[in-house]
């Protein structure tokens, strides 16, 4: 979980993740936000969209973990809409939770614990394909 689309944000969130998969892919995909990606050229304010490159921090992140950055397409929900269904429907099952929470409030129960709860539910699912990528 993050708290914002910031460098800090992608380096704790690639950090934790890779920690857990226990393997470093090749490829590290992220959107075109500000955090890893700027306007190229002396006066970005003139250029398009498509015309952007990678922060020299977001750079020597990739670097430090060997990997090839990569992002998606601009105006191409396709190529994050899994993500991006994923996060609505957990959205969705956070409000539901904290609805049926509220009356009665559970001292070991937190958005926290409720969300590694949540995304292991969700991705137990995709262990055996994971592990097959893996090998």
């Amino acid at each position: 979980m993050v708290q914002s689309e910031s460098l800090l944000a992608i380096r704790l969130g690639l950090q934790s993740t890779l920690v857990k998969l226990g393997s470093v892919p090749q490829v590290h995909q992220t959107d075109n936000s500000t955090a890893a990606t700027h306007k190229l050229g002396l006066d970005g304010r003139h250029k398009s969209l498509q015309e952007r490159g990678f922060n020299e921090e977001y750079l020597q992140l990739l670097a430090h973990y060997g990997l090839e950055g990569r992002t998606t397409h601009i105006a191409s929900p396709n190529e994050d809409g899994d993500i991006e269904i994923s996060q609505r429907r957990f959205e969705r099952a956070v409000k539901q939770h904290c609805y049926c929470a509220a009356p009665v409030i559970h001292k070991h129960c937190s958005l926290r614990n409720f969300s590694i709860w949540h995304h292991g539910k969700r991705n137990a699912g995709r262990q055996q394909k994971l592990a097959e990528e893996l090998r």
